[in-house]
């Protein structure tokens, strides 16, 4: 990373956290939105935005994770004029596969999001964790069937957010996208939001690149 700190977000962008446990190990999704509108954002309505984007991951990504993996909290920050305001949704919802053994909690699913600007590194991806051995093909694939359900559920997933629409009087439409804070191996000033297009599901088994806690004597 670029020295010094990261630029501030763009005003009314707004970082969606997803937050839980595969079998006691932590687990967390960061996304990106953009807010349109020009009136007040209360913490009623971020309250409000937390509750609907927690729907959408529970119904269409958590749904194929594994009952092991627990959704405990859905939180947006919402940046505005070098501020940062907060929502919540506290939740204790759970995945419903069940086929065959839980796979370690380093083991991921790969979805890609597809921006319009083409470089290398610095897309957005989210890395899926709680996920059951029947969705394996291979010891580095997952299974066609299973693939294609979750291509699936992460295009209504990303459909999902941008439709959830106008709230209270400052939200007119919700953007799913990511902020990208470097280019050319400098902090841009100011980051600029992109816009998801589209997703991918790589057919590749992938890892959460992290630790997992101390080793075990």
């Amino acid at each position: 990373m670029p020295a010094g700190p990261r630029p501030i977000p763009p005003t009314r962008s707004c970082r969606l956290v997803y937050s839980g446990h595969y079998g006691g190990a932590p687990w967390v999704n960061v996304m990106w939105l953009f807010l349109t509108g020009s009136g007040e954002i209360t913490s009623a309505d971020l309250n409000e935005l937390a509750d609907q984007c927690y729907q959408h991951y529970r119904d269409y990504l958590l749904l194929n994770q594994s009952t092991l993996s627990e959704l405990q909290n859905t939180q947006v920050v919402l940046y505005s004029d070098g501020d940062a305001f907060e929502g919540n949704k506290n939740s204790a919802d759970t995945g419903s596969e069940i086929g065959g053994e839980p796979l370690p909690a380093n083991v991921a699913l790969c979805i890609s999001w597809k921006i319009h600007p083409v470089y290398r590194g610095g897309h957005p991806r989210t890395y899926v964790s709680g996920i059951q051995s029947d969705h394996l093909a291979s010891v580095n694939s997952w299974e066609a069937t299973k693939l294609t359900s979750w291509q699936a559920r992460a295009s209504q997933f990303h459909d999902n957010l941008e439709a959830i629409g106008s709230i209270g009087s400052g939200i007119e439409t919700v953007e799913h996208g990511v902020v990208s804070f470097v280019r050319a191996g400098a902090w841009r000033e100011p980051p600029v939001f992109y816009r998801i297009l589209d997703s991918t599901v790589d057919s590749r088994v992938d890892t959460q690149r992290r630790r997992l806690g101390p080793d075990f004597p």
